[in-house]
């Protein structure tokens, strides 16, 4: 698990990133040009979605570099 979790992970943060900066812009336009109040809901609910999609991507990030910090000091 340990590269490719990494790559998983990486590959997820950017996905969300991306998504959460889409979402973002979109609740700002929404708030400039009053657009309908379910628009404005779904996105919130998109940026809640990113944000958590975020968490968990740096969760196993994280694991799975301290996977690779411990194989490197068993086998250093």
């Amino acid at each position: 698990m340990t590269m490719s979790g990494l790559t998983t992970a990486v590959q997820g943060i950017q996905l969300n990133r991306s998504r959460f900066a889409a979402t973002g812009d979109r609740i700002t336009r929404a708030a400039i040009t009053d657009a309908p109040t379910e628009d404005l809901t779904r996105d919130l609910v998109g940026l809640r979605a990113a944000r958590f999609g975020l968490e968990a991507n740096l969760a196993v990030f994280r694991a799975a570099d301290e996977m690779v910090g411990t194989l490197l000091d068993v086998l250093a």
